[in-house]
């Protein structure tokens, strides 16, 4: 009788995580960008970079020029930076600030490249180029 019910549960369980997986799949092979855009704003809230940034970057291709561009740019840099992927993700805060130094984002973009330089930089006992490069960053902002 419980071995039962432990079946049913797991049959349950694993038929809605193949459920959920198919949609997220419908999602990224659709062309409803609108519905892209909410469903990463959704994950990105949740912290669920790795399910936000795929979406986010078929945004990206097709929001250049438009006024989403900038969150876009701005919730990708946060994603990869969430991810541990601190290069791309200084990258692409310097980006936002210079694509968009009037943006109230600007500030903060700037800063988090520096931290993201920063938080990439090796020990001590290795090379330090990054260091350096976050030093300069962070000396900017001075």
């Amino acid at each position: 009788m419980f071995i039962n019910r432990v079946i049913a549960v797991a049959i349950i369980l694993i038929s809605f995580g193949v459920f959920t997986g198919c949609q997220y799949d419908k999602l990224m092979k659709s062309d409803d960008f609108d519905a892209k855009l909410v469903k990463a704003r959704e994950y990105y809230a949740e912290g669920d970079y790795a399910k936000a940034l795929p979406l986010l970057d078929q945004l990206l291709t097709v929001k250049i020029g438009t006024p989403e561009e900038k969150e876009i740019r701005y919730y990708m840099a946060y994603c990869y930076y969430g991810q541990g992927d601190y290069f791309s993700s200084s990258s692409l805060f310097k980006q936002v600030f210079n694509i968009f130094p009037l943006s109230g984002e600007a500030e903060e973009s700037l800063f988090m490249s520096a931290k993201s330089m920063y938080d990439a930089s090796p020990r001590y006992q290795l090379d330090q180029t990054y260091s350096y490069k976050a030093i300069e960053s962070f000396q900017y902002l001075l």
